[in-house]
């Protein structure tokens, strides 16, 4: 996730729902996306997906149907995708086969929804697309098919790549060859990789499709082209070294974490997350690196790692005052991630909370609202006893959608004694969807 997404989610989080929490009994979200105008609803909808609340998953698979507004249906169809709906199926395969009377942006949501879940509910539509030549929906139709198709449609792309259409068109269909992992495309794709004459975008995507598509026999393609002479290009390339597990792939990994470019050696940091080689490496760019991305992505990938020595590396970064906050909170989420270090993080935390400047500490709960992770429970039960009522919500929140039944004592308390009528309103809504689970 990058930043600007993460400081969004956690304002949506820590900042609206002590508006939302007044107003959120379930009957009045029924009663909103049943009768409520269409900026109530899109809103509705918006923050359902947030929570990753399915509890009124009738009334929008009903509003798919019934309701005219295409800004509705598209918010719908975003909200199945992201939670990975299956239900929806049958209504955005109808959405596409009725392409013509649907606005542009409805057709692509539907298309977006079948892609996100893999789903073959559109493919006949989506193979009649690709042989009438419809400019409008192609890419959106390739995709499909790369995610749910098989031998028949990658000769037919084949067929089209060999037309040579738009670059857009033969960037999507380089990506369906690794999705279909269908092993007749691999000269294709190899051509391409392999080949300075090649666009910059069509050699990244064949690099990215080779991963995909798993044939060993790509490693000294793909580690030919790490050394390429642009960095993107070098990027795709180590990304897909990642899926061998071959020495000669981690060895090109490995020289690719002293690259110049912090795009490629942040492709080589996220690359290197299993091999234990890459661990002094790793420990050094998260001291050192000049770049803040590779800084943060090389602490991720020691969590990721969840050895004994990433563990202690990383809990004693995260405890160092004298390092900066933004590295020690990774380092707080990496462990998180890894369920390790469980007594330390729950020490950091509390510290932080006790401090007279509590920056670090809202970081850290930032953070941690955003994890779903089972065992955070522990330290999600500092936030819901801090003295901010903002950040005890968003530890309700935490515990909602997670349905934490760790949690349910506490927040029954919370529901009857908490000082805050929007906290006792939230932490009983909570309390209710922990029992119904």
């Amino acid at each position: 996730m990058n930043r600007k997404a993460f400081f969004a989610i956690a304002l949506v989080v820590l900042c609206i729902l002590p508006v939302v929490a007044q107003d959120s009994q379930s009957q009045q979200r029924v009663d909103t996306l049943r009768y409520g105008i269409e900026s109530q609803v899109v809103d509705l909808v918006g923050l359902l997906k947030v929570e990753r609340n399915k509890d009124f998953l009738a009334e929008l698979l009903g509003l798919l149907s019934q309701t005219g507004s295409a800004k509705i249906r598209e918010s719908v169809l975003d909200y199945c995708a992201v939670l990975e709906i299956q239900e929806a199926q049958e209504a955005a395969a109808a959405i596409i086969a009725a392409r013509d009377q649907n606005p542009d942006s409805t057709v692509g949501a539907a298309f977006s929804y079948l892609i996100a879940i893999k789903s073959s509910a559109a493919n006949e539509q989506a193979r009649a697309l690709i042989k009438a030549n419809e400019d409008r929906y192609m890419a959106a139709a390739i995709k499909l098919l790369g995610y749910s198709g098989g031998e028949q449609d990658a000769a037919a792309l084949q067929a089209l790549w060999e037309n040579n259409p738009s670059p857009a068109v033969r960037q999507e269909i380089l990506l369906a060859f690794g999705r279909m992992k269908v092993l007749s495309s691999y000269s294709l794709l190899v051509k391409v990789a392999d080949s300075d004459d090649s666009g910059k975008v069509e050699r990244m995507y064949a690099c990215s499709a080779l991963g995909d598509l798993g044939d060993e026999r790509a490693v000294p393609i793909l580690a030919r082209a790490s050394q390429s002479a642009d960095p993107n290009v070098r990027a795709a390339a180590l990304a897909s070294l990642a899926m061998f597990n071959l020495a000669d792939a981690r060895a090109a990994v490995l020289q690719g974490l002293r690259d110049p470019h912090a795009l490629v050696r942040t492709a080589a940091v996220k690359a290197s997350a299993g091999n234990l080689d890459a661990f002094p490496f790793l420990q050094y760019q998260a001291r050192y690196d000049p770049e803040k991305t590779v800084r943060e992505a090389a602490i991720a990938a020691l969590g990721k790692m969840n050895t004994a020595e990433s563990t202690e590396f990383l809990a004693t970064f995260m405890e160092d005052v004298k390092n900066p906050s933004q590295y020690r909170v990774a380092s707080f989420s990496a462990l998180v991630r890894a369920s390790a270090a469980g007594p330390r993080l729950t020490a950091v935390l509390v510290a932080a909370q006790a401090e007279k400047d509590r920056a670090f500490f809202l970081a850290l709960a930032r953070a941690l609202v955003l994890l779903d992770v089972e065992n955070a429970s522990t330290l999600v039960k500092v936030l819901l006893s801090d003295k901010d009522f903002s950040i005890r919500l968003g530890g309700v929140a935490w515990a909602e959608r997670n349905r934490s039944s760790a949690l349910l004592e506490l927040l029954s308390q919370m529901a009857e004694k908490d000082e805050a009528e929007t906290v006792r309103k939230r932490a009983a809504s909570a309390v209710e969807k922990i029992r119904s689970k």
